[in-house]
């Protein structure tokens, strides 16, 4: 039986690892359903359900959090879901929780794939089912992926985002810069990961001697990654009246954060980092990772680049961390090769 299971697991890895997936998210959003900080009921599902109540409620000019310096993406897709669950005759505040934590759920299930795909174009057979397996069953990854987190939404197309970087053609560079713009669009700190991105291209064609594609390899992604902030912009000026305006004004709001919020040391998400390796495996894992970092440039530059700008900001939570978890997965799925 195990010899079956095995054979069907390396036969079919990402065919399993969603099913694995699939059934660890099903559980987490059905007997774990609930939310992980303020920002995930209050700048995302508060405002939601006021719209449902009244649909001429103005979130922007309210005295509501999140309020003027938050996209409408999120929110109004929940807002579209509770529709949908009223439709549904899903009633209580319960089973509406559990409803769209399940559809959140699903929507995480995308990063399966799309670990398959970006391991298949860096690690070996082995590394690459590793990955997709973590992608399915790593602690963080269910519970993450079945909450209403801004960051949890854009590890998909982050990573599907890195996983096209890695080919040496243009059309693939801009539609790898179209969802990497993506992710930014669901938080937009994630263009510290971008920039990385474009860095690993830049270089990874500059050192094989492509000079001509270097240049034209980063423009395509750089292109792709305009049109993404085009179309956010857009979105935005339909649904707040100001093109990219609550990304200016958030910038605006965290050059000069409200002192109530916590601080911590440029090293907090360093031992973030290291509870994700469990310790006291890391003692044994993080050598090899470090190793497998250096032979990752593809990898290596978005996430030092996303942790870098991170680790500079004195507001810190572990949740900020999560658009690059795909990233660190890689890292330890590398170990054994």
């Amino acid at each position: 039986m195990m010899a079956k299971l095995h054979s069907f697991v390396e036969t079919h890895p990402v065919a399993s690892a969603l099913l694995l997936g699939l059934g660890l998210r099903v559980v987490a959003a059905t007997l774990g359903a609930g939310f992980h900080a303020r920002d995930d009921y209050f700048h995302v599902l508060e405002p939601a359900l006021k719209w449902l109540q009244n649909p001429s409620y103005d979130w922007d000019h309210s005295a509501d959090p999140g309020a003027g310096i938050r996209s409408h993406l999120v929110p109004r897709t929940i807002w579209l879901l509770l529709i949908l669950a009223r439709a549904l005759h899903i009633q209580t505040p319960e089973a509406t929780l559990q409803f769209l934590s399940l559809v959140a759920a699903a929507y995480s299930l995308l990063v399966i794939p799309a670990m398959h795909f970006t391991a298949s174009r860096l690690l070996s057979p082995r590394g690459t089912l590793l990955a997709t397996l973590l992608a399915a069953s790593h602690f963080a990854m269910p519970y993450a992926g079945t909450r209403l987190l801004i960051e949890a939404m854009a590890m998909p197309p982050l990573l599907a985002g890195v996983g096209l970087a890695t080919f040496a053609n243009t059309r693939k560079q801009f539609m790898a810069g179209l969802l990497i713009g993506l992710a930014c669009w669901f938080r937009f700190q994630t263009g510290a990961a971008a920039a990385g991105v474009a860095v690993a291209v830049f270089l990874t064609a500059w050192q094989r001697g492509d000079r001509r594609g270097a240049w034209t390899q980063t423009l395509a992604l750089a292109s792709g990654g305009a049109l993404a902030v085009v179309m956010q912009g857009l979105f935005d000026l339909g649904t707040t009246g100001g093109f990219l305006g609550p990304v200016l004004r958030n910038i605006a709001v965290n050059a000069h954060p409200d002192p109530g919020l916590s601080r911590s040391s440029a090293f907090t998400y360093l031992g973030t980092l290291l509870l994700l390796t469990l310790p006291p495996l890391s003692v044994v894992l993080l050598p090899p990772m470090v190793v497998a970092a250096k032979r990752l440039p593809q990898i290596t530059w978005p996430f030092v680049g996303f942790v870098l700008l991170h680790s500079l900001v004195p507001h810190k939570e572990e949740r900020f961390l999560l658009p690059i978890l795909p990233l660190f997965l890689l890292f330890l799925a590398a170990v054994p090769e």
